[in-house]
């Protein structure tokens, strides 16, 4: 199973820069898609970080498990 995002970084910094981490997520079935490219792009263009950016198990371009339905979740799991 493959979790599937988006990375975003400064424009300004140099490749080796060790920089922290933002990862975002939405809860549950909403996918990266819907408005965290806009907020990874405001936080990395304005504070010094990476940002990550993905779709939960199972949704958006995210794989699911094997045998398991897409796009249902189920707390206890």
């Amino acid at each position: 199973m493959i979790l599937r995002g988006w990375f975003y970084k400064p424009l300004d910094t140099a490749q080796d820069t060790k920089l922290p981490y933002l990862i975002m997520s939405h809860g549950l079935t909403v996918l990266k898609e819907t408005d965290l490219d806009m907020f990874a792009s405001y936080f990395t263009h304005r504070i010094p970080l990476n940002c990550l950016v993905y779709d939960n198990r199972g949704s958006g371009s995210s794989d699911a498990k094997d045998g398991e339905p897409r796009f249902e979740f189920i707390p206890s799991k």
